[in-house]
């Protein structure tokens, strides 16, 4: 399920992507580990920020954000911020007094990479199945409703589809798990992410 929603994640990234969106990190002083208390501040933060730049109560902004546990137990919040001005520091650290705040422009090598790269945040601590079961049915991850959603075609094939090399930006393998009767049954996923139709020459 994880998994999955990295992937999902990473094409919502990639479809909303431009030359003005930043990555935007942010941490509480405090070691405060109660999900319930720092996704409320998480939610007023996003209200201010959106009021800040449109001067407007209408929900304008356009974001995805996802909270992580640091190595010292402490929540710290990924936000991606689509088509926002240069926000001045001063203005964030007003709306965020909580902790520090880092906030960068997305420089990536290739532009089919960037939903991949950044979404790779998104996967952390899920490995561990402790820390799974303590915050089961907490909201992990935030979504404006105004992002543009990619388009999906499923395809249903006996055997692997073939690609040549030039086409395949980024391909892996994994188990997946379905349920058949009283137990599980494995079957392989293979995950490929092409480049754009427009760049293939």
């Amino acid at each position: 399920y994880h998994k999955n929603e990295r992937w999902e994640l990473g094409r919502l990234i990639d479809a909303n992507f431009d030359h003005r969106t930043s990555f935007l990190t942010l941490t509480f002083k405090e070691n405060i580990d109660d999900i319930q208390k720092t996704n409320y501040e998480f939610n007023k933060f996003i209200k201010r920020l959106n009021y800040k730049i449109y001067k407007s109560k209408e929900a304008k902004l356009k974001y995805i954000g996802v909270w992580e546990l640091q190595k010292r137990g402490a929540i710290h919040y990924h936000i991606v911020l689509f088509s926002v001005p240069k926000i001045p520091y001063k203005d964030l650290k007003e709306i965020w007094p909580y902790g520090s705040v880092n906030i960068k422009k997305i420089n990536v090598d290739q532009r089919e990479n960037i939903g991949r790269y950044i979404s790779k945040y998104f996967e952390k601590n899920i490995g561990d199945p402790q820390l799974l079961v303590k915050f089961m049915n907490k909201k992990r991850v935030f979504k404006s409703k105004n992002l543009k959603q990619p388009k999906i075609r499923f395809e249903l094939n006996e055997e692997w589809k073939t690609f040549s090399d030039d086409e395949v930006l980024f391909q892996k393998t994994y188990t997946g798990y379905k349920k058949v009767g009283g137990g599980y049954q494995e079957y392989r996923i293979r995950y490929t992410k092409l480049k754009h139709r427009s760049d293939n020459k």
